[in-house]
């Protein structure tokens, strides 16, 4: 008798554990979960970026290590990954879940959705630990100075492809000196960006001002002082570099999402005209990730 009951514990216990796994699935509407199909979806974070200029060599060979940070600058990886499905007829949602890493370095999101019914599938991922998780995909907070990834897609729970790739939505912008920084100099990087990022229509909302700073000495020419991530703002592509208190902005520079630009001048900070533009500063824009 006590080994019968301990086999129909042992099965309570297995059938318990099978429902609250059903139960993980977020699903639409409520309580159609016997309608409903289950719908696994992985994603990964493309980390490479496009560049453009003169240097299209060059840059296949940046994008080609940056994953693996082989050639010394590897871009900060995402650490969260969200998505959300959103009924195309009738906007109903399941909610942001958040994924869980599988063995292949990717993310994995479980659904129950409705057969046959069109949804925006939409994906985020970004490295801003400590931030509140996102809420809403079509008004996802960008948190000052992170990467940000993006995708979406639309598609049947029947159709939709397995895996998805995210794509940078942030820009960079790096700071390179063409003179050797010799002597004590103290450097700044005014630049604007969005605060908020639709994934279903790929638009950034929100304006900011942001400010990198680096003070010190022994950089030869060639190289890279200041680095920012941003997202990119429409409405707003003005840049300020401050040398020494001496200031040069630069207008219309071509601030887009999977965009690396590459700011090149005279930052030694050994002449007071830098603000008018000393020795020359230009907007050369190595533009690739």
């Amino acid at each position: 008798m006590n080994r019968l009951k301990q086999i129909l514990t042992v099965f309570a216990l297995a059938l318990l554990a099978a429902c609250s796994q059903d139960d993980a699935f977020t699903g639409i509407p409520e309580g159609a979960d016997a309608e409903t199909v289950a719908v696994t979806l992985t994603a990964q974070a493309d980390c490479s970026m496009t560049e453009a200029g003169n240097a299209a060599e060059a840059s296949a060979q940046r994008a080609a290590t940056r994953a693996d940070g082989t050639d010394g600058t590897a871009d900060p990886m995402p650490t969260r990954y969200y998505a959300e499905a959103i009924a195309r007829d009738n906007q109903e949602t399941t909610g942001v879940i958040e994924g869980t890493v599988n063995g292949s370095g990717g993310y994995d999101f479980h659904f129950r959705l409705m057969p046959g019914k069109m949804y925006y599938f939409l994906f985020w991922a970004d490295n801003a630990d400590g931030a509140d998780v996102p809420t809403d995909l079509t008004a996802a907070a960008y948190s000052e100075g992170t990467v940000a990834f993006a995708a979406h897609i639309e598609d049947t729970p029947e159709s939709v492809s397995p895996t998805v790739t995210l794509q940078h939505v942030v820009a960079k912008v790096s700071l390179v000196t063409t003179e050797e920084i010799a002597t004590a100099t103290a450097i700044s990087l005014k630049y604007p960006s969005a605060t908020t990022y639709n994934v279903l229509t790929e638009e950034s909302s929100g304006s900011a001002r942001l400010t990198t700073s680096w003070s010190g000495t022994n950089v030869p020419a060639g190289g890279e002082v200041l680095t920012a991530y941003l997202l990119p703002n429409p409405a707003d592509r003005t840049i300020t570099v401050t040398v020494n208190g001496n200031e040069h902005t630069l207008v219309d520079v071509p601030l887009a999402a999977n965009t690396h630009i590459t700011l090149r001048g005279d930052l030694s900070g050994e002449s007071d005209d830098f603000g008018a533009g000393h020795k020359g500063f230009t907007d050369n824009t190595d533009i690739s990730w």
